[in-house]
């Protein structure tokens, strides 16, 4: 029908939001189109350039991550900056995270095996579930050092004992909601 024909290229975007022409112009057809263990060779130069910008794009993010949150910390909460490295390893886990959401979108224009790409999808789910998971649970001990801090200064002792349990609290909610979310990838309800 009409309609169908005008939402083809909507449609396309929407699977492919980067596109395959690129890739499959990159190599000239004879060669392109060779195949080595079930893969043209231009998909395989796509998994190579995939996984040099995933390497590149995760150095970038963590030194913009860094950047961002030195700000904040050097103008509004200066007196409790956590350790650097701490939030080094903090803000790895969350740029690991942005890379693998941006692997996921951009493999679709690698036209793989449908049930191949279905492992992968499932892959890059559980990997960045993971990411996000040791990420808040970094975040959750740099929660718990900034609030020692603040405890120390107090004379009262009921806060010195309540910190302990909300941080236990607040680990056990973060590993908890991962473990909900690798089950929902698996369709578990």
């Amino acid at each position: 029908s009409e309609a169908t024909l005008r939402g083809l290229d909507k449609a396309y975007k929407a699977i492919y939001p980067f596109g395959v022409d690129f890739l499959k112009n990159l190599l000239p057809y004879n060669v392109g189109t060779r195949s080595f263990i079930g893969l043209a060779l231009w998909q395989w130069t796509g998994i190579g350039i995939l996984v040099l910008a995933a390497f590149i794009l995760r150095f970038i993010l963590t030194q913009l991550l860094s950047v961002l949150v030195g700000i904040i910390f050097r103008s509004a909460l200066k007196q409790y900056a956590p350790e650097r490295e701490k939030l080094m390893d903090m803000l790895r886990y969350f740029s690991i995270f942005l890379v693998i959401k941006g692997l996921d979108i951009a493999s679709s224009s690698l036209q793989l095996n449908p049930l191949l790409y279905n492992y992968i999808t499932i892959g890059f789910l559980l990997s960045g579930c993971i990411a996000l998971v040791f990420g808040f649970l970094k975040a959750v001990d740099i929660l718990h050092d900034y609030l020692t801090k603040i405890v120390q200064r107090t004379d009262n002792e009921m806060d010195d004992q309540l910190l302990p349990v909300v941080i236990r609290i607040l680990n056990i909610v973060v590993v908890g909601t991962g473990l909900v979310y690798t089950l929902t990838v698996f369709n578990i309800n």
